[in-house]
């Protein structure tokens, strides 16, 4: 029982998505969601985490021959394999019509879909593709719009401050992860937006995305009530050791991605509006 559910955690790729689970749990401590709503959108977003991340592995096995568990299983078991990257998504489908019926939060579910498999699938593959790679990376900000709308038609500060604080986390997030394969995307003819623009101009981009964030949160500062105001400090703070930690790292870039915050920024939004929403 335990290997089989090691095995299953592996190869939908959860210890790499789970942590994306947050951008549901915003919105959730936002509207201080009962325990079911919570809940069904937490099941529904691992779904598509699932199938958008044994897809890719699917795709970079047929097309690049990379060696993962997909591709493992794949040589093994075919028929097991494709039921397995099968499930995800028709299941996805099939419950994403009852939880969020005809509303806009569907179509946000929608386009999420769609862009898991354009991102990696060969008609398409946008991660191959200068710009749209690092723009379609950012798609998880979908998960965060179409929880958010499931409780609300209306746009508030608050949303648009996360939607912009998180796209530009992900944007920085994703050069930073085409830094540490270029040269081996280089070799196999991918031209990512890291080979377009070169690896010091690419740095400079992120540095660009970093100080454009610290300017937007101190505009929000000045708009968002006295208890928010909270929010932006801490994107500035976070945003400023990020900065610091780029324009000093060496080399591996690859050991650069899981030291810029990311999940420690969002867990500390998370208690915070936790605090104030509950406790305030």
């Amino acid at each position: 029982m335990k290997a089989s559910l090691e095995f299953f955690l592996k190869f939908y790729r959860v210890s790499d998505w789970i942590k994306v689970l947050g951008l549901v749990l915003i919105p959730c401590i936002l509207f201080k969601a009962s325990i079911t709503d919570t809940l069904k959108l937490i099941f529904i977003t691992s779904l598509l985490l699932a199938y958008g991340f044994s897809i890719n592995d699917f795709f970079d096995f047929k097309l690049r021959g990379e060696k993962n568990l997909v591709a493992e299983m794949y040589k093994k078991k075919k028929h097991t394999t494709l039921l397995m990257l099968i499930l995800p998504p028709l299941l996805s489908l099939y419950f994403s019509f009852f939880i969020f019926s005809m509303s806009f939060s569907l179509l946000l579910f929608l386009l999420a879909f769609i862009i898991c498999y354009v991102y990696s699938a060969p008609q398409v593959r946008l991660r191959d593709r200068k710009i749209l790679d690092i723009l379609s990376n950012s798609m998880f900000i979908l998960i965060f719009c179409y929880s958010y709308f499931y409780f609300t038609q209306s746009i508030s500060l608050i949303f648009l401050f996360f939607l912009i604080l998180y796209i530009n986390y992900f944007l920085v997030s994703e050069i930073i992860h085409e830094l540490s394969h270029w040269k081996r995307d280089k070799s196999s003819g991918r031209v990512s937006t890291v080979i377009w623009l070169g690896e010091e101009a690419s740095l400079a981009f992120a540095k660009l995305i970093i100080i454009s964030g610290i300017i937007v949160s101190l505009i929000f500062y000045f708009f968002f009530s006295s208890y928010f105001k909270i929010l932006p400090i801490v994107s500035i703070l976070f945003s400023f050791f990020r900065l610091m930690r780029i324009k000093s790292w060496k080399y591996p870039f690859y050991k650069l991605r899981t030291k810029i915050f990311g999940s420690e920024e969002g867990i500390l939004y998370i208690i915070l509006l936790f605090l104030f929403n509950y406790f305030s």
